[in-house]
């Protein structure tokens, strides 16, 4: 190690603060890299519980976990039974990993030095701690403001068959399939447990899980350890500075995860019938770049006819943080959904709290009183149902004549079809006011020389073509040497060249010799596919197409 490659420092620094270590940073300017020396060994609290997917490998694991489950007797609810054997299940696997795993455990307390004595020029941990969770409690706050509602703007309505569907009682089928459709790798929530963990204890506390789901079903109530969340910072952007830099991710517990995407699976399915075509994002049958084709298509338009144009994307600031639960419930009312299903979204929704991850280790948890959680599975369906609010406002601007889209003049539009039906065209016809029309030509298919050998065929075929005058022909085709008519055949009767010399000599002039002046340069497309192999045709961006036929009238 050089000289320069050395840290001075004194007793009282590593006393204080300890040494981790040394971090190697990017070169910038200097040809040398920097060294960071690293002495942030505070110990920012306790961290959560949480299952450790190696457990599940080691051959004592399940017994374990059978034979401790089957041992706690607890008495009360459904959902507090569950919620307190899963506490009690943690103290047990604490134990149990000190005891199997103990020695990875010693490794990380030898490792890392536990200092509370922090100096008065350093923010202690409890005071970061303390400011962090007051920024994202004052962010989750809800300021009480007079609101207008949308009474008189129309929105679609569930009907009895869909909330019978929303309302049936939980399978087990139902249950599992969430299960075992879900990744077991994701960070756990509050409870620590996984879902590698329900997968592999399944026949375990399956019959709990669902006595715990009918428990709601009838009640529609949730304890707070169920719906409480841990709150992880996910950096924005590189070398993030403040907290708006980060982006809030809610890690729910195993319980909550399970009830809230067996709700979101069903509400999925009648959601279609409720929000606009517009919102393409999250449900079936849509897909969230449509609206990115159509601006796409906008744009191009746009460009092409030199049109002045001024597009305004609009953001919503903190969109899932700033939903109104107020309004979230107003909107499934006007909807038509059962009072059932909005008591549940209340326990689900309503009754939340979170507690923010801070280098591993939470805040103290405070109550949430607006917002959707970003990781919560229900939490993009709800919104579309808050953001239907907006589109229905939008629909009555444009019934009030405020402003409008794009119309079409039907009366000078025309509706052609292909392989379709007359009764189709015509009523497709009738629903859009306008005419139908054909397209003015024939579909002759491809032709090639193994299907045109002889002048005879090829006299059939030019029988069936009509003219779009009684003008004799400016240009005729000449057999090729071999008998054949083919494209290369007329070039070179055009030129009255050989095929060598058209090489040689075609020019951009000579090549629209070969058309009627009547032709628009656009339309001379010559349908060969053989002829993308003639150097002289790509020169001069000859567009080759393998479904096209050419006209010379």
């Amino acid at each position: 190690m050089s000289r320069i490659d050395r840290f001075l420092v004194s007793d009282g620094l590593i006393s204080k603060h300890g040494i981790s270590g040394q971090w190697i940073g990017d070169r910038d300017i200097s040809d040398h890299c920097p060294i960071w020396l690293i002495v942030s060994n505070s110990n920012w609290g306790p961290k959560p519980f949480r299952s450790i997917n190696g457990w599940l490998e080691h051959p004592e694991f399940l017994s374990f976990v059978e034979t401790s489950w089957k041992s706690f007797e607890v008495q009360g609810k459904k959902a507090y039974v569950l919620k307190e054997k899963f506490k009690l299940l943690k103290e047990c696997l604490r134990k149990w990993n000190k005891e199997v795993f103990g020695f990875l455990d010693l490794n990380i307390e030898t490792t890392v030095k536990e200092l509370n004595d922090i100096e008065a020029c350093w923010m202690g941990v409890d005071e970061i701690k303390g400011f962090v969770k007051n920024f994202f409690e004052n962010n989750f706050k809800e300021r009480w403001e007079n609101r207008p509602n949308l009474n008189g703007v129309p929105f679609s309505s569930l009907s009895e068959t869909d909330n019978l569907l929303l309302l049936a009682p939980f399978s087990i089928d139902e249950v599992r399939e969430v299960i075992w459709s879900s990744d077991g790798n994701t960070c756990p929530g509050p409870d620590g447990f996984n879902f590698n963990f329900l997968k592999a204890c399944w026949e375990i506390i399956k019959g709990d899980i669902m006595e715990f789901l009918h428990e709601f079903h009838c009640n529609a109530t949730l304890p707070k350890a169920i719906t409480a969340s841990f709150l992880a910072l996910i950096p924005k952007k590189d070398h993030p500075q403040v907290l708006s830099d980060y982006r809030p991710i809610c890690l729910v517990s195993s319980l909550y995860k399970i009830l809230s995407k067996v709700l979101a699976g069903r509400l999925k399915k009648v959601l279609g019938k409720l929000i606009s075509k517009v919102q393409s994002a999250f449900l079936p049958n849509r897909q969230i770049l449509d609206a990115v084709l159509v601006i796409n298509e906008l744009i191009d338009l746009a460009k092409r006819r030199k049109d002045k144009c001024l597009l305004f994307k609009v953001d919503f600031e903190r969109a899932n943080d700033s939903v109104n639960w107020n309004f979230l419930d107003y909107m499934m009312g006007r909807m038509g959904f059962a009072d059932q299903w909005r008591k549940w979204m209340r326990a689900c929704i309503f009754q939340s709290s979170m507690s923010v991850l801070i280098n591993g280790s939470p805040s103290e948890d405070f109550r949430v009183g607006k917002g959707l959680r970003q990781g919560d599975p229900l939490s993009p369906f709800l919104f579309l149902i808050v953001a239907e609010g907006f589109m229905g406002l939008m629909r009555n601007a444009v019934d009030s004549n405020l402003f409008h889209g794009y119309k079409v003049n039907f009366f000078k539009s025309k509706l052609y079809g292909i392989n379709l039906d007359v009764s189709f065209l015509l009523a497709a016809s009738s629903f859009l006011h306008c005419e139908v029309d054909s397209i003015p030509f024939h579909f002759l298919d491809i032709l090639n020389e193994t299907e045109a050998t002889s002048a005879h065929e090829m006299q059939e075929l030019l029988v069936q073509i009509q003219p779009n005058s009684n003008n004799s022909d400016r240009r005729k085709w000449k057999p090729h040497a071999t008998g054949l008519f083919s494209v290369r055949s007329a070039y070179e009767t055009q030129l009255n060249q050989t095929h060598e010399e058209f090489l040689e000599t075609a020019t951009v002039d000579a090549l629209k010799e070969l058309w009627a002046n009547n032709v628009p340069s656009k339309v001379c497309i010559f349908g060969w596919a053989k002829d993308l192999s003639m150097d002289a045709f790509k020169l001069y961006s000859i567009g080759i197409s393998s479904t096209t036929f050419p006209s010379f009238w």
